[in-house]
């Protein structure tokens, strides 16, 4: 079957849908392309953000700039959200 990662936000707006996409790839990205994209390039993240990166990393929902909630996730070809 067929998948790509997506990166979903969702920002704190009323009406804000759960599965805004924000960027897709075909195979899972490495952590560290998944931080550059974030803006938060390992090599140059405190603590703070390189836990964030890796509960983004490993599916869990994270919060980021502004309350924008972010998850990274696994859809595959005919799945609906």
């Amino acid at each position: 079957m067929i998948s790509i990662w997506c990166l979903f936000s969702v920002e704190n707006i009323y009406d804000q849908p759960d599965n805004n996409l924000v960027r897709w790839w075909a195979d899972k990205p490495s952590i560290e392309t998944l931080a550059k994209f974030m803006a938060m390039p390992l090599d140059k993240a405190d603590d703070e953000s390189v836990v964030k990166m890796v509960n983004l990393w490993q599916g869990q929902r994270i919060i980021g700039h502004g309350g924008v909630r972010y998850r990274l996730q696994e859809v595959k070809e005919g799945e609906s959200l």
